[in-house]
């Protein structure tokens, strides 16, 4: 009833017993807290929203939740500028309940919410920056993806328009400014890749391009990303929300016309890679095998020319003593017409002996490279493998069983079992971790252990050598004014002249220079200008004091000792971290300010290694299978694809200091089998479904 309501919300969000007012922001806040601690409540009884009036509650809740945000809404730009904090909690708080109605099939009673959620987050200057640009791709989306659900496919491809139209014209602002910051840069080319892929699906599905033609806009728009187009092709295979999960008693009228043709070309794009994969597994555990019979071969080859040295040693010895005695005794003629005879026979021993010689060593040896030589090389399956992972295997398994496709699906499941056999070859497991310090730019690596490339180290490099840099170039103008005569000028004596000989007009009009300005040169080659100059030369670094230190993986296909949990933490290396003997802790010594004062604080490595070689379900679905550094001067730089980044800047750089594009953060990221096992699980169960369709089809 209104009255039970009322005093729910006065409990949820009562004022403080000190009564103290609080400004617009506060206030509404506060009353946010108290809507999300009321939806709790209900949403805990009832999560699938199964009761009738559950799904009635969540709509109050949101129509409340608005009004509250519209406050601030109607207080001006002003307030909407100093009160940005309280409008993105409150679009997060608006999606959740959002959510929860999609998720129980009340779409249409998400639309208005997520579309007002919209409205926010575009009509603020603050929640415009490329920082929140991922957020509100994550709200089209979800506005799309309602409208999908009540069959709107028009609908929700004017929307992902729209918010490509948004992304574009965020674009544009960051290049009249540039360097554009790397990672505002990544989370652009972020959104535009959701956004092509869900372009893609809504142009498809609608019917607007045909299946043959949306194949070649594939093949254009991923042509040099082919790691992301798995993940595309799912996407815009996949209907609804609702419709994703299929009965076991569908009706064949059920499946939209364009699936199967559409399910068709993607595993054309995308089965080369596949085969590339199984076919190199396969030829892996196969010179295994080649290696323990090459083994044995050049042992009985060594032993087989030991014995044949022994035996040519014998019969010299034994000519040299008939030779002896043939010269000491007068050779009868008889003799001498069978010696022609005799040669015959033992030339055609002799050619015999060599039809049964075994092959030398060399010959071995070459036999078997010629054989390793016609192997997928190991970089080439390697990108294949991420190109199209075994999670993006399953899931066109899946869809194949959908529309039927039983030759192709044959075919896929074939290939994923090769894939699940050798698994631990494909992706084998991070069983150790560890830092490699050592002057020298490439080191001698432990047996065992894969070397990243990045240098944790890298700022102080950077720091040392703009300081040589500099210092030679004031000793080169140094002495060349000496030979000259002249006296050497203070720094910035000469811009500071220009600046003054510069005309008014000039002064007053910067933002007319900054139109016709020449855009940022952003090819690869001007990258690569850059990175040399970057890069240190050797008589540099002898006069450097540089320590690299790189982060070691070891790599195992033994699930003993699999490395199942990862942290970062910051210790006084002299004490070390408390680990209680179950984890293991690395100290990363990253090189300070003064190089000779020892640092109070350094960030430690903390990992975890499995208790019974996997057998918990917890540490099968968090086994790590590999580890990434992310160096950038931006602390919001995303991890790549599938990767999970810790929020910790291993340099510990000041808050103060996260604006000034000066500093370098540094965050370690890791990818973990959880994907991988729900994929597992999933291809059991299509394995099964289909024998138990083919029987009954049979039958």
């Amino acid at each position: 009833t209104q009255s039970t309501w009322d005093f729910q919300m006065k409990e949820a969000g009562k004022e403080d017993e000190a009564g103290t007012e609080r400004s617009l922001g506060e206030e509404v806040a506060k009353e946010l807290e108290g809507i999300h601690k009321v939806f709790t409540g209900y949403y805990e009884k009832d999560s699938s929203l199964n009761r009738q009036d559950s799904a009635e509650i969540v709509v109050e809740l949101l129509t409340k939740a608005k009004d509250a945000l519209n406050r601030i809404v109607n207080a001006g730009e002003e307030a909407r500028e100093k009160m940005f904090w309280v409008l993105y909690n409150g679009s997060l708080q608006i999606f959740t309940y959002c959510r929860a109605l999609r998720e129980a099939a009340h779409s249409q009673k998400a639309v208005d919410s997520l579309a007002f959620i919209i409205s926010i987050l575009d009509g603020n200057i603050i929640l415009m920056k490329a920082k929140y640009l991922l957020w509100r791709v994550k709200v089209y989306t979800e506005l799309a993806g309602a409208y999908e659900d009540l069959g709107a496919l028009s609908s929700a491809k004017n929307v992902i328009s729209y918010g490509i139209k948004q992304v574009q014209y965020l674009k544009e602002l960051e290049d009249q400014d540039p360097p554009v910051p790397e990672s505002t840069a990544a989370i652009i080319e972020e959104a535009v890749r959701i956004f092509a892929s869900l372009e893609l699906k809504y142009s498809l599905q609608s019917g607007q391009i045909k299946p043959d033609a949306w194949k070649k806009k594939l093949q254009e728009v991923y042509a040099d990303k082919k790691n992301v187009l798995g993940p595309a092709l799912i996407e815009c295979l996949t209907t609804s929300l609702r419709k994703s999960a299929m009965l076991i008693g569908y009706k064949e009228e059920d499946i939209p016309s364009w699936k199967s043709d559409a399910v068709s070309y993607a595993i054309e794009l995308v089965e080369g890679d596949i085969n590339v994969v199984t076919k190199a597994l396969q030829e892996q555990v196969e010179y295994k095998e080649r290696e323990k019979a090459k083994q044995e071969e050049v042992e009985k080859a060594v032993e087989e020319a030991e014995k044949a040295a022994k035996a040519a040693k014998e019969a010299a010895e034994l000519a040299a003593k008939e030779e002896k005695e043939a010269e000491a005794k007068k050779p009868e003629k008889k003799e001498a017409k069978a010696k022609p005879k005799e040669a015959k026979e033992k030339q055609k021993a002799k050619g015999e002996e060599e039809k049964e010689r075994i092959p030398t060593v060399d010959e071995i040896v070459r036999k078997y490279k010629e054989i390793d030589s016609k192997m997928v090389k190991e970089k080439v399956w390697k990108e294949a493998s991420k190109n199209v992972p075994f999670e993006i295997h399953v899931e066109l398994i899946k869809l194949c069983f959908q529309v039927s496709l039983y030759d192709k699906l044959d075919k896929l499941i074939e290939s994923a079992y090769i894939r699940l056999r050798y698994r631990r070859i494909e992706v084998p497991y991070v069983t150790g971790v560890d830092v490699l310090v050592s002057i020298q730019r490439d080191p001698i690596v432990p047996n065992g252990y894969d070397i990243l490339p990045d240098d944790l180290n890298s700022l102080h490099l950077k720091q040392e050598l703009v300081k040589l840099r500099a210092k030679q170039q004031s000793t080169v103008m140094a002495d060349e004014a000496k030979s000259e005569g002249k006296v050497p000028k203070k720094k910035g004596e000469d811009k500071k002249k220009a600046e003054d000989k510069k005309k008014p007009e000039d002064k007053k009009k910067p933002e007319e220079k900054k139109k016709g300005a020449k855009k940022e040169d952003k090819s690869p080659l001007k990258k690569k200008e850059e990175e040399k100059k970057e890069m240190a030369l050797e008589s540099e670094l002898a006069q450097i004091k540089h320590t690299y230190v790189r982060m070691i993986i070891e790599r195992s296909r033994n699930p003993t000792n699999a490395v199942c949990g990862l942290a970062v933490t910051f210790a006084n290396p002299q004490i070390g971290v408390d680990t209680a003997g179950k984890d293991i802790a690395v100290v990363s010594p990253l090189s300070g300010e003064d190089e000779n004062a020892i640092p109070a604080r350094l960030p430690f490595v903390v990992f975890k290694r499995a208790s019974n070689a996997l057998k918990d379900e917890d540490e099968q679905l968090s086994v790590m299978t590999d580890i990434q550094c992310i160096i950038s001067r931006d602390p919001f730089m995303l991890p790549p694809v599938g990767y999970i980044k810790i929020p910790i800047d291993l340099r510990e750089n000041p808050t103060e200091l996260l604006g000034l594009n000066t500093r370098e953060f540094l965050y370690i990221a890791y990818k973990t089998e959880k994907e991988f096992r729900l994929a597992e699980r999933d291809i059991e169960i299509i394995k099964n479904l289909l024998e138990v369709e083919k029987s009954y089809l049979t039958a």
